[in-house]
């Protein structure tokens, strides 16, 4: 082993200490937001001290001084609530450090493998609990959205009952579909493909019994399809083929051992009552990001009057509408075209990019992703990597995005 690849083990151990820090929600629940950026701003330095050679990159520097500035104008002729905004003027200036000192490449590959540690983890305590319940209950336990017990790396519901989900080390399952998704996405847009763990993350899925994800997981599955072909064609149909085969096989063994009864009530069965429960939730957080938008177009609310005075309303969810309520026109533009020129890098295809950009929206609809350190990180690394060309007859972009 080189000193490279020292150092790049280095990096990726630091990386998984950091997505740990930045996504358990028992890690985020038991710090304030002072020291929950305090402990990120300090594995950043531990990975700067590793990675000596480093460069803020331009595209992602104008991008943050951008966010930074708009965040701020919020703050002092909206908000008046720094400390609410400080979560998320922080956040981005972490997000940057982040992006400019780990490579996508690495970024990806170390994700990925946190994902899979994190999902085999979940799955283990998610069966373990059907096997060992008492166990758990000797655990400390956190409440997120269901009194949860604390099995370091997987909280474990053990006050749901027959509706039993997984969380995975996340406040609900809703949000570990985001994650899961976003995992399935790096893993199945790349030249080396770990069947092993798309199958896994798919599996996961499962476990959440997450409306959100089951939909946005066959959403990639058909983004994917569309995608640009590398190597023989014909190889690369018979492997999409296999994985769709082996996708629907995993669902379809899932409802049959469960007789049913989950996925009809608990996912399918929301639709069937818009009036109040999960969906009516979710679609009047559209209508509140909407009137607030129009009551604030240019510089949104501010996180501070955003927490204050809609929070009391309902769960506001709808991310790609949050970015332009909390901060205006402009933030929100720049939010979602992040999110699009993420999605047309990885899947290297406009096309197929459009797909997986509306399966990313839909990921993070049903949650409030919107001041999250990944998500803002995999925005700074699409402006990041982003190449404008002159000739309009040539594609809008070339990615530097190591697939």
């Amino acid at each position: 082993m080189n000193v490279q690849e020292k150092e790049n083990r280095k990096i990726i151990i630091l990386s998984y200490i950091f997505y740990y820090i930045s996504l358990s929600y028992w890690i985020n629940s038991s710090f304030n937001i002072v020291l929950l950026r305090t402990l990120q701003m300090g594995v950043i330095v531990a990975i700067m001290l590793v990675e000596k050679k480093y460069v803020i990159k331009k595209n992602a520097l104008f991008i943050s001084v951008t966010l930074l500035l708009l965040e701020f104008f919020t703050v002092i002729f909206k908000s008046n609530h720094f400390s609410l905004d400080f979560a998320q003027l922080s956040g981005v200036i972490i997000a940057l450090f982040f992006v400019s000192i780990v490579d996508f490449k690495i970024f990806k590959g170390s994700y990925v493998d946190f994902m899979t540690f994190i999902s085999g983890y979940s799955l283990i305590m998610w069966e373990a609990y059907k096997i060992v319940p008492h166990f758990f209950y000797t655990l400390p336990t956190v409440e997120a959205t269901s009194l949860t017990s604390n099995a370091l790396f997987s909280l474990v519901p053990i006050q749901m009952n027959d509706y039993y989900r997984n969380f995975g080390c996340f406040e609900e399952p809703g949000v570990y579909q985001v994650f899961l998704c976003l995992a399935i996405i790096l893993s199945l847009f790349s030249h080396q493909k770990n069947f092993k763990k798309i199958i896994l993350f798919y599996v996961t899925i499962l476990t959440t019994v997450s409306t959100a994800g089951y939909i946005v997981a066959c959403g990639i599955l058909v983004a994917y399809l569309f995608s640009r072909s590398t190597g023989n064609i014909e190889g690369k149909f018979k492997r999409n083929l296999l994985l769709c085969c082996l996708c629907v096989g995993i669902i379809g063994v899932f409802i049959v051992s469960n007789g049913g009864n989950i996925i009809n009530s608990q996912v399918f069965g929301k639709f069937q009552n818009l009036t109040n429960g999960s969906a009516f939730e979710r679609f009047r957080a559209v209508t509140i990001a909407v009137n607030s938008f129009k009551n604030n177009f240019l510089l949104g609310c501010g996180w501070g009057n955003w927490s204050q005075l809609y929070l009391n309303k309902g769960i506001l969810t709808c991310t790609p509408l949050n970015w332009f309520a909390i901060y205006g026109l402009l933030y929100g533009i720049i939010a979602n075209l992040g999110i699009y020129f993420a999605c047309c890098q990885i899947a290297n295809s406009q096309q197929a990019g459009l797909l997986l950009s509306i399966c990313f929206w839909m990921m993070i609809f049903s949650q409030d992703m919107a001041g999250n350190i990944i998500i803002l990180c995999i925005i700074l690394y699409a402006y990041s990597n982003i190449r404008w060309y002159r000739n309009t007859n040539r594609t809008l972009f070339r990615s530097d995005f190591e697939n």
